[in-house]
């Protein structure tokens, strides 16, 4: 309990090392710190090209191209870069997300000058071999045939296509999407993967001259063709009322509801005020609002959760949930209703205080490895902050007084305007759920578009 109360006091500054920034005349942006604990070496790559990238109806593109980068390059083939990363004891990955790209690495000091000339060997030579491709696709079709079997996946797909609609944000990878996808739409894909839009953070046991030095030897020729890709601008449609799809797959014996509702962006001054909201209501496992009522008091389902997510643009607030199919209309009202008494009252200081002492113990503990560090700084300098907001990002959260949190959630929480998916049984549940209001009705098997 003391141990408690002197962290809640302090609202600590998080120690960040201290990073030596300049850019590559390619326009590569570079962060050093070094970091002598552990005789290892921790990269991480963005480059601003991500899966909303993508031309509406090719879906799946990018994670196919993330996927085909490790396969082959112009020196060596999938299995030669497989054996090569293994003899080090080290990884080498890459992936590809809604708004970037990350090619990561984690090796001993030693191998520091191996794994960045794999790393720029990917980023600059990847040659897509047609046996890869048509096994990497195969594998992807195989997982789209069992994504239906997962009744959260359904729902999220069906709730994230209608709010956000015709954008590659709203739409889904399906068997048509990549059906669509030639090994050609992948290698023009890659083109995009360019240093002038790419940052690369670099922590570990080395002196920062040689690793200055290893950098420009790996990464330096490397050019840029061309113009940057120009990202399309998306226009996000207001939600009037309830917009509720039912999912009918007849083999469920739980029935699952997925809420959304328009967010804040990631930048957004309300940040730290929403994220506090969203602990006490549902995002604090056990201890939430949520859990208490609906698991708890209600016994209605095992688990209930809310989030908030944020991006450049836009932001959501979700909340999710299983239950059994008799109980499915009582769940739904349950949660209404906390969400209605969250409006209406408020949280409390003991919640406030409850909420700043959680996020204070475990994120600095979130930061305990390097790679998780550069991991961090990337995402902070994406989305417009400084390793200052970073360090300081507690002292500001913990400063968020009770009278923010609630005009927060006034602003932002809205119970009227919302989208609404539930999956089951709709032999079961279809009549219990009328008195919710009108809805649309899908096969879980239908393409979510």
């Amino acid at each position: 309990m003391l141990f408690s109360g002197i962290v809640i006091a302090q609202a600590p500054i998080i120690d960040y090392p201290e990073f030596e920034t300049y850019t590559m005349p390619n326009g590569l942006k570079v962060m050093i710190a070094e970091h002598h604990e552990n005789p290892a070496v921790f990269f991480n790559m963005m480059i601003e090209v991500g899966s909303m990238d993508v031309p509406v109806g090719k879906e799946g593109l990018a994670g196919i191209m993330s996927e085909l980068v490790p396969k082959g390059t112009n020196d060596h083939t999938a299995d030669e870069i497989s054996e090569l990363i293994d003899a080090t004891g080290g990884g080498l990955n890459a992936s590809t997300g809604l708004e970037y790209t990350t090619v990561s690495g984690r090796f001993l000091a030693e191998d520091l000058q191996f794994g960045l000339n794999m790393m720029a060997e990917l980023v600059q030579h990847a040659t897509f071999p047609e046996k890869e491709f048509k096994l990497t696709m195969k594998q992807n079709k195989e997982g789209i045939k069992t994504w239906y079997s997962d009744p959260s996946s359904v729902a999220s797909a069906h709730g994230d296509y209608l709010l956000l609609g015709e954008t590659p944000m709203g739409r889904m990878t399906t068997e048509e999407t990549l059906k669509s996808i030639t090994i050609d739409d992948v290698k023009n894909f890659y083109k995009n993967i360019r240093p002038d839009i790419a940052t690369l953070v670099l922590i570990g046991d080395f002196e920062t001259s040689v690793a200055k030095t290893l950098i420009e030897s790996s990464l330096g020729g490397w050019a840029s063709k061309g113009k940057p890709l120009n990202r399309a601008a998306f226009a996000y449609e207001d939600i009037n009322g309830l917009k509720f799809r039912f999912v009918d797959n007849p083999e469920l014996e739980q029935a699952t509801i997925y809420m959304l509702q328009w967010g804040i962006p990631r930048i957004h001054e309300d940040r730290y005020a929403v994220k506090l909201a969203n602990y006490i209501f549902g995002g604090g496992a056990f201890s939430s609002r949520l859990m208490e009522v609906v698991r708890g008091e209600g016994g209605k389902t095992y688990g209930v959760r809310s989030w908030a997510s944020s991006r450049m643009n836009y932001g959501a607030f979700g909340i999710s949930t299983s239950t059994r199919n008799p109980e499915v209309y009582n769940t739904y009202q349950l949660i209404m209703s906390e969400l209605n008494r969250l409006r209406q009252e408020g949280v409390t200081a003991e919640e406030l205080r409850k909420a700043k002492s959680f996020y204070t113990g475990s994120q600095p503990l979130s930061l305990e490895s390097p790679g998780a560090i550069a991991g961090s700084v990337l995402s902070a300098l994406y989305y417009g902050f400084t390793i200052e907001d970073l360090e300081t990002s507690l002292v500001k959260l913990n400063a968020v007084t009770l009278d923010e949190v609630n005009a927060a959630i006034q602003n932002h929480y809205d119970e009227k305007n919302r989208v609404l998916v539930i999956v089951g049984n709709g032999e079961e549940i279809r009549e219990l759920i009328q008195p919710i209001g009108s809805f649309d009705e899908a096969f879980y098997k239908d393409d979510v578009h």
